[in-house]
């Protein structure tokens, strides 16, 4: 992000892979606008208007390809930031969407750390709650790797839930008394995500 010669904010990407303490500084402007953006409707219109909606949007397109191994701290806030800033502005999840910002999100669902998944799919619920209009880019989504659909995607990761739980075996629910609870051995549980990441 810098200053423009109009006093306004634009969002500059840097390749910063090969700079670590410039990625650390990349979370911490973050966080901080983050931080001035919770309980501060003054500071949530400028980060609106400022074109910085935008400039997340562009972010969350640029990560979509980290190593989902371990979770990804910038990606998290990112989604985070946005969660907080969208709220109920029609205008902001526009120029979200038309940012190709539920693209990236749903990139993020498919190909991301599972960890981040339950706050990227509390952002898509809420953007598909509050607008209309990201209906429209939630149905024409296709996968750059799979190519499903959204529907087929989030199909995918409940089945994906499912067997990393121990809830179903042979599509017969393991625990009628408790669904939920699986087959109730708990070394079942463990996904396999937290496995790879030494958790």
């Amino acid at each position: 992000m810098r200053l423009s010669p109009d006093g306004g904010w634009t969002w500059r990407a840097l390749d910063v892979a090969h700079f670590p303490i410039l990625q650390e500084l990349r979370l911490q402007a973050l966080r901080t606008l983050h931080s001035l953006c919770t309980d501060c409707k003054a500071n949530v219109r400028t980060f609106q208007s400022e074109g910085l909606v935008e400039g997340v949007a562009a972010e969350l397109l640029r990560t979509r390809d980290v190593d989902p191994v371990l979770p990804n701290e910038f990606t998290v806030e990112l989604v985070a930031i946005m969660w907080t800033v969208l709220g109920t502005s029609p205008a902001a999840i526009a120029r979200f969407l038309r940012a190709e910002g539920l693209d990236a999100l749903l990139d993020h669902l498919e190909g991301g750390n599972a960890g981040q998944q339950p706050l990227i799919l509390s952002l898509t619920a809420d953007l598909l709650h509050q607008s209309p209009q990201a209906h429209e880019y939630w149905a024409e989504w296709r996968s750059h790797v799979s190519q499903r659909s959204a529907v087929q995607l989030l199909l995918a990761l409940w089945r994906e839930l499912e067997g990393d739980r121990g809830l179903r075996k042979g599509g017969v629910i393991t625990n009628e008394q408790r669904p939920l609870e699986g087959a109730g051995k708990r070394a079942l549980w463990i996904p396999k995500h937290e496995v790879r990441a030494g958790r």
